[in-house]
Parts: C-alpha cells; sequence; structure tokens
C-alpha cells in the first residue's frame, strides 16, 4: 500500500490546523465558559485524533509492505481487511461474480 506524498501533506495540515484548535478551544474554555468554545475544543481533540490515527495506519502498511514490520496492529488488520472486502466484486444471489 502507497499512500501518495499529497495525501500525506495534506492530512499532516490538517492535523496541525486541529491541533490548532484544540489549543484555541483550550485558550477559550479557561477564559469564558461558552459552547462554541467547548465544541471548538471537543472537536479540535477529535479530528486530530482521527487524523493522526490515518497518518498511523498508512505508516503501518507502508512499512509492512517494506518488510519492516515490528508489531502487528489487530485494529489497523482489521480495518484493512473491512476495506479490501468492500473492493471485492459483489457475488448474486447464486454465487456468480457481478462485477458492477
Amino acid at each position: 500500500m502507497k499512500v501518495r506524498n499529497a495525501y500525506k501533506i495534506a492530512a499532516f495540515g490538517c492535523s496541525v490546523v486541529a491541533l490548532s484548535w484544540c489549543f484555541a478551544g483550550y485558550r477559550g474554555v479557561t477564559a469564558s465558559f461558552t459552547e462554541a468554545n467547548w465544541i471548538l475544543l471537543v472537536g479540535g481533540i477529535v479530528l486530530t485524533l482521527m487524523l493522526v490515527g490515518v497518518q498511523a495506519y498508512w505508516i503501518y502498511f507502508e512499512e509492512k509492505s517494506k518488510g519492516k514490520l515490528r508489531k502487528r496492529i489487530h485494529v489497523f488488520e482489521q480495518i484493512y481487511a473491512a476495506i479490501k472486502s468492500d473492493k471485492s466484486p459483489v457475488q448474486s444471489a447464486r454465487g456468480e461474480p457481478n462485477h458492477e
């Protein structure tokens, strides 16, 4: 599995922006306890964690394809299996491949 550099750069840039939202939300929550600041804080945390998780997934499978993987991560393997099974040809009710 090879991920294009443009996707890596975009994910990294979005992670930096999301992390800055975390800090801005924290500053806002400590200064004034408003709903908007909480949304900014929680949204920044969730988005940062999701993007870091995506980047970790990409790194995991790049290392696996190079043969340098030291430890298997079961969650990443399950996600990969789910994605791979979605890309397989759909079978009809009679068991014949249905190439849509």
